[in-house]
């Protein structure tokens, strides 16, 4: 399963831990779609570096798809509607070591969401912005992304996954036709209309929508075509 080093484990069971929400936010440009990044100002951690509008879930927040909103609209000035939240994917669970012993556990989520028509703004907490599609995100500095000069020696943190699953999804599906219960079946997995589910070992998204179901490639940038290897999308010609 892709990201598996990723889901929770047993071991983070009694670790303290902290649950943050980070919004994906589209943004049309020339014919194209992206989605936008902010850069971080210098205070805290991952100083002057890119990310997606997002950050830590406050007392006041009811989910972490309000605390994705109110982060997106405190750091690039844009309004985001939680109620209209869809998930995607699980929760990525990030282990925080000190001296090698796990301290701390960070808990992640992104959305996408309904979003108003402001134009996206630097903050004090985002020094700049960018708009980044699946070609132009490989030249930001984004959390997590350790650089090697060999490709598949590159590791991803949480931001970066979570950024290119929005742009998987952004993409649209290549599948969307009635449910079936034998397609259904072969996913193995309960779709709902709130999350875009990681399926066939993690290469593609599906959910629910309106009696259908929509499946969606999952971009990789460690991959000459940008698109995770696979077989689902034979698996579901019926």
């Amino acid at each position: 399963m892709r990201y598996e080093q990723y889901g929770y484990k047993d071991e983070y069971d009694g670790i303290p831990r902290t649950y943050g929400g980070f919004a994906i936010v589209p943004q049309r440009f020339g014919l194209g779609i992206g989605v936008i990044i902010k850069q971080r100002n210098g205070l805290g951690s991952s100083p002057y570096l890119f990310d997606l509008p997002g950050g830590g879930k406050s007392e006041e927040d009811e989910s972490l798809a309000v605390t994705a909103a109110r982060e997106a609209f405190e750091e690039i000035g844009v309004r985001a509607f939680p109620d209209t939240a869809i998930a995607i994917g699980s929760p990525l669970w990030l282990p925080v070591k000190r001296d090698g012993v796990i301290v701390r556990v960070d808990c992640a989520q992104a959305f996408i969401m309904e979003t108003g028509s402001e134009i996206p703004t630097p903050t004090e907490e985002a020094l700049t912005i960018a708009v980044v599609n699946e070609r132009s995100a490989l030249g930001f500095a984004i959390v997590g992304l350790k650089s090697d000069p060999d490709a598949t020696k590159r590791v991803f943190g949480r931001t970066p996954i979570m950024l290119w699953d929005g742009l998987s999804i952004l993409n649209g599906p290549f599948y969307d036709q009635p449910e079936s219960a034998v397609v259904s079946q072969r996913l193995g997995v309960h779709l709902s209309e709130d999350v875009y589910m990681p399926v066939d070992s993690g290469n593609y998204f599906a959910r629910k929508r309106s009696g259908n179901i929509q499946m969606f490639f999952r971009l990789n940038p460690f991959e000459e075509s940008g698109r995770f290897t696979g077989n689902l999308e034979d698996l579901v010609k019926v």
